[in-house]
């Protein structure tokens, strides 16, 4: 079959021969658009750390639970180490109203260095969960650590989560329990830094064979 003009194929020569930072954004974009939020944690001392993801999955809903990918520990990772020691942790939908000061938290600072501080973003802690959320989300869940998986490929860390709250606006549910995130104005990612707004979408019939 004849591939359409102007179609790029690669192989996995080609890739290898990327230059360094350029193959990170090619290839972090492959997957298609991804959630963007923010991973809200505290150590033992009081630090707040918030962590910007794009890796957080559906794992299932009996019980309800999350997976969160998060990098290889080849530099410290505040948040992935603050939720081994204490186990809870918040996951914040990134919105329309404050993207670009939680895109600020991907920058590395001191574990003594709060990034709520220096994004200009609020804690918050509700229902006495230790950990603490992002006050500007419309979209917070709170998490308890059920157990990791480590990667074999990379040292990359796989974390699932019990679901332990969920805070969000009552009129994005919608009558069949799905939710409208486009209504809370909940943002998507592609690649490494790129922000995308999303619509209310397209709802389809459940599919039968």
């Amino acid at each position: 079959m004849t591939l359409p003009p102007n179609t790029v194929t690669l192989g996995e020569s080609d890739i290898a021969a990327m230059d360094g930072r350029y193959q990170v954004n090619f290839i972090n974009s492959l997957s298609g658009f991804k959630s963007g939020n923010l991973v809200g944690t505290v150590d033992g001392k009081g630090h707040e750390n918030l962590t910007l993801v794009s890796s957080a999955v559906h794992i299932g809903s009996n019980p309800p639970t999350l997976g969160v990918v998060f990098r290889p520990s080849i530099v410290p990772r505040h948040g992935y180490e603050n939720i081994i020691n204490t186990r809870f942790f918040t996951l914040n939908h990134i919105g329309e109203s404050f993207f670009k000061a939680a895109h600020q938290t991907s920058a590395r600072y001191p574990k003594t260095v709060s990034e709520f501080n220096e994004a200009h973003l609020t804690s918050e802690y509700l229902n006495n969960f230790s950990a603490p959320y992002v006050q500007e989300s419309q979209f917070k869940l709170g998490l308890e650590f059920a157990e990791v998986h480590h990667t074999h490929v990379n040292p990359t860390h796989i974390v699932i989560a019990h679901i332990r709250w969920v805070h969000m606006a009552k009129n994005c549910i919608q009558p069949n329990g799905s939710i409208d995130l486009s209504h809370l104005g909940t943002m998507a990612i592609s690649g490494l830094d790129h922000y995308h707004t999303v619509n209310p979408g397209t709802k389809m019939p459940y599919a039968k064979a």
